[in-house]
């Protein structure tokens, strides 16, 4: 059985959330490379603005990638706390495979 649609207007915040969560996704997935330190929030890759979407095509390394992913500060912090643009990438393809897997019926 598949969920009503809205019948009134919805946030932008508010379709982003249902969206993801009616394909059985999750908004994103948080890395806490030091206990108490800084968390950063790998998006899942249907909440991506279009800056990062236009960006990806033209990345190559995974450290470009990780970049557009996160944004150059945000990547800069998150090497500086000791994470590898790797993990960036291993967030995002657990998040891409997640979205892409098969899912029971509600």
């Amino acid at each position: 059985m598949t969920a009503a649609l809205p019948t009134t207007p919805m946030s932008l915040e508010a379709l982003r959330a249902q969206g993801v969560e009616s394909l059985g996704g999750e908004p994103g997935i948080e890395i806490q490379i030091v206990e108490g330190g800084e968390i950063f929030t790998v998006p899942n890759p249907l909440l991506v603005d279009d800056t990062v979407q236009e960006a990806l095509p033209d990345a190559k390394t995974a450290i470009q990638i990780a970049t557009a992913i996160l944004g150059e500060e945000t990547h800069a912090r998150f090497i500086a706390a000791g994470g590898h643009s790797n993990d960036v990438m291993l967030a995002w393809r657990m998040l891409t495979e997640h979205m892409n897997s098969p899912k029971l019926p509600r």
